[in-house]
């Protein structure tokens, strides 16, 4: 990372904002910059309303205290707001439950755990890595490779 331009942060919403101020000082002193992240580009991915970070045991205040959106960087981001989910505009199921995770209505079990459904899941064989990450590349990615 010391000599890239750019940097990409996916899932970002579900690092504690202590790991984003770390990557943070860690590159400024790598490079000698004191820039936020020596100057570069970062794009940090995620929807706020599908991740958190994991806090054990912490409440919902203590969750959203560790968040990415207190993070003292947070302030100089300049967000963009993607508007189309693409996956959500060809699978109105995926659509209808995205919203329904997003807006807490979606049923959970006694553990709070919500079911998600098979067709959404992609599985892994242990026996076979290369096979499965082919598998998982193109359940993720088949829009760009057709």
């Amino acid at each position: 990372m010391p000599s890239s331009k750019t940097n990409i942060w996916d899932e970002a919403p579900m690092a504690k904002c202590l790991a984003l101020e770390t990557v943070d000082r860690n590159l400024q002193d790598i490079r000698g910059i004191k820039k936020p992240f020596e100057g570069n580009v970062v794009v940090y991915g995620g929807d706020f309303r599908q991740v958190v970070p994991i806090a054990p045991r912490a409440t919902i205040q203590q969750t959203i205290d560790v968040s990415l959106a207190r993070s003292i960087l947070y302030q100089k981001l300049k967000r963009l707001i993607l508007t189309k989910n693409m996956r959500a505009r060809s699978d109105p199921n995926f659509n209808v439950f995205l919203l329904r995770v997003g807006n807490g209505t979606e049923p959970v079990d006694s553990n709070g755990n919500i079911q998600i459904s098979d067709e959404m899941v992609i599985k892994y064989d242990m026996d076979d890595d290369d096979a499965s990450e082919q598998q998982f590349i193109y359940a993720i990615f088949d829009i760009i490779l057709i």
